[in-house]
C-alpha cells in the first residue's frame, strides 16, 4: 500500500511539474506576438530615421538582426509543439513525455525572450552620420587637362596655406568651375587637409535658410528655429566643433554675407575655410573680400578637339578626312567650353553620315548670336526626336520636377496635336536660355 501510495505521489508530483511547465506553452504564442510587435515598431522607427538621412546605432541594428533569428527559432519550435499535441500511439491521451520535453525548452526560451525584450529598450535609435561618410560620393570621370593643372594645383596649395581662409575660382559660365572644385574636394579629402568638407551650390537666387540647412544636413544635424540669427548662431557653434572644415559655396552671382549664414571666418575661427566660385571676379574680390582668386580659362592647345573626339565615339575619326575639317570648325564654335563640346559631341555621337555634321555646323553658325553654351544646347535640342523635345521642354519649365511627374505630363501632352502647346513650350525654353 505504501508502495502504491509512493508511486501515486510521484506521478502526481511529476504531472504537477508538467502542468506547471505547460503553462509556458499557452503563453508562448503571446510572447511571439509581443516580440514581433516590438520588432515591427522598432523597424518602423528605423525607416523614419533613414528617411531623415540619419544613421541607425549599431546596437539597434544588431538587436533587429537577432530578433529575426530568434523569431525564426520560436516559430519552428511552435511547429514542433503542434506535433507534440498528437495522441500517444494507440490511446487518445496527450503525449506527456513530449510535452514535458517541449515545456522544458519553452521555459529556457521564455527566459531568453524576457532578457531579449529588456534588451530591446533603447534610449535612442539614431545618431548623426559621420560627415566624412557623406564625402565619398561617386564622381564622373574628369581629366585635369594640362592647361588647367596649374589652376588646380594653385587652389589646393592655397587651401593648404594656414594664412589663407578664403579661396576663389572665377571664369566664364560653363567653363568647368564646378567640376574643378569637385576634384579639389576629392583631393583635399584624400590628402586629409580637412576633417570635413561641405559642398553647397548657391545659384542665382540665393536663399539663406536653404544654404544654412544644406550645411547642417551635410554635418548630420537638424537646424531648428525660424529666426535667421538663431540658425546662424546654432550653425556657428556646430562648425566650431570641427578642427578643420572646408565649406564650398559654388556658383555665386552676388555678394553673400557669410556671418549671416553662420560661417566662422577669419580670426573668429582659423579652422574654417571657404572655397568660392563665381563668373564675376568682382563678386569674389571686392564683394566677398577674397584675396586668393584663380581664373579657370577655356581649354586650349588641342584639348577641345581631343575631348570632342572622345565624346563623339568615332573610332575612325583620324582616318575620316571628310569629317575632320568640319569637326574642327564645330569645335571652334564651341569656344573651348567643355560643356559645349560634350553637348555637341553627344548630339553627333555615332552619326557617320556627312550631312549630319554639315547640318550641325550650319545650325551652330545660325545661332552665333547666342552664347556658346546656349548654341550647343540648341543644337542638341534640335537633334532630339519630337517626344524627347517635349520631355526636355517640360523639364526646363518645371524646376526640380520628379521623373515620374515629368513622364506623366509628357504622356498627357504627347497626344496633343495643338501647335499652340509646342509654341508655348518653345517660347519658354528660349526665354530661359536668354535669361
Amino acid at each position: 500500500m505504501e508502495i502504491v501510495s509512493g508511486f501515486a505521489g510521484t506521478v502526481v508530483l511529476t504531472i504537477g511539474k508538467i502542468g506547471h511547465q505547460l503553462k509556458y506553452l499557452y503563453c508562448y504564442k503571446d510572447n511571439i506576438e509581443q516580440l514581433q510587435l516590438i520588432k515591427d515598431r522598432l523597424q518602423n522607427s528605423v525607416e523614419v530615421v533613414k528617411r531623415k538621412n540619419e544613421e541607425v546605432v549599431v546596437d539597434v541594428r544588431n538587436w533587429l538582426n537577432d530578433a529575426d533569428v530568434l523569431l525564426k527559432i520560436m516559430k519552428e519550435f511552435n511547429g514542433n509543439n503542434g506535433q507534440a499535441k498528437t495522441g500517444c500511439s494507440k490511446w487518445s491521451c496527450p503525449n506527456l513525455w513530449s510535452r514535458h520535453q517541449l515545456s522544458r525548452k519553452a521555459t529556457k526560451m521564455m527566459e531568453a525572450i524576457s532578457k531579449f525584450l529588456v534588451g530591446g529598450k533603447f534610449e535612442g535609435i539614431s545618431q548623426p552620420k559621420d560627415p566624412q561618410k557623406l564625402l565619398a560620393l561617386p564622381m564622373t570621370e574628369f581629366k585635369v587637362y594640362k592647361s588647367r593643372e596649374s589652376t588646380f594645383n594653385q587652389v589646393v596649395e592655397a587651401l593648404a596655406n594656414p594664412n589663407v581662409n578664403m579661396v576663389g575660382v572665377y571664369g566664364l559660365g560653363s567653363v568647368g568651375k564646378s567640376t574643378l572644385v569637385d576634384q579639389v574636394n576629392k583631393k583635399v579629402v584624400e590628402d586629409q587637409l580637412f576633417s570635413v568638407v561641405v559642398p553647397v551650390t548657391v545659384k542665382q537666387n540665393q536663399v539663406l535658410d536653404k544654404i544654412q540647412k544644406k550645411i547642417a544636413e551635410t554635418l548630420g544635424f537638424e537646424l531648428g528655429g525660424e529666426n535667421e540669427i538663431l540658425r546662424a548662431r546654432s550653425l556657428l557653434a556646430r562648425l566650431k566643433e570641427e578642427k578643420s572644415i572646408l565649406v564650398i559655396l559654388d556658383d555665386l552671382w552676388e555678394v553673400l554675407d557669410l556671418k549671416k549664414i553662420g560661417l566662422p571666418i577669419g580670426n573668429d575661427n582659423k579652422g574654417c575655410k571657404v572655397l568660392l566660385t563665381s563668373r564675376n571676379l568682382d563678386v569674389l574680390s571686392t564683394g566677398m573680400g577674397c584675396k586668393s582668386n584663380f581664373q579657370l580659362k577655356v581649354l586650349s592647345e588641342g584639348e577641345p578637339l581631343e575631348l570632342f573626339k572622345k565624346m563623339s565615339e568615332l573610332d575612325d575619326f583620324d582616318k575620316n578626312t571628310e569629317l575632320q575639317p568640319i569637326a574642327t570648325k564645330i569645335v571652334e564654335l564651341c569656344g573651348g567650353l567643355p560643356i559645349s563640346i560634350v553637348t555637341v559631341a553627344g548630339a553627333l555621337r555615332n552619326k557617320k553620315e556627312l550631312h549630319h555634321w554639315k547640318d550641325a555646323l550650319q545650325r551652330l553658325r545660325n545661332n552665333m548670336g547666342m552664347e556658346h553654351v546656349n548654341a550647343s544646347m540648341r543644337l542638341s535640342y534640335d537633334f532630339l526626336s519630337p517626344k524627347l523635345k517635349l520631355t526636355f521642354l517640360l523639364g526646363a519649365m518645371i524646376p526640380n520636377v520628379s521623373l515620374n511627374d515629368l513622364l506623366k505630363y509628357g504622356k498627357g501632352l504627347a497626344y496633343s496635336t495643338d501647335p499652340t502647346v509646342w509654341k508655348v513650350l518653345e517660347l519658354d525654353y528660349v526665354r530661359r536660355l536668354a535669361s
